[in-house]
């Protein structure tokens, strides 16, 4: 989505933002705010960033480990 590349994140995880990758995304609001400003159309899509190995990989979430519920 934008330009960013979310990875093999589950429903409901989550992963920091980058500096890189919050400014790339702030950059992109900034240019899509001015043109609409000017009365352009739509601006083509973003480039997409490349993903390095092992950078800004996502965090696993934690799942839930509660009492396991005792079987009668």
């Amino acid at each position: 989505m934008g330009p960013l590349a979310l990875g093999n994140l589950e429903p409901g995880e989550f992963r920091f933002l980058s500096d890189y990758e919050a400014n790339a995304l702030r950059e992109l609001v900034e240019q899509r705010v001015a043109s609409v400003e000017r009365g352009e159309e739509a601006m083509p899509g973003p480039k997409r960033l490349v993903r390095r190995e092992g950078w800004a990989r996502p965090v696993k979430a934690k799942k839930y480990v509660g009492k396991k519920a005792r079987r009668v």
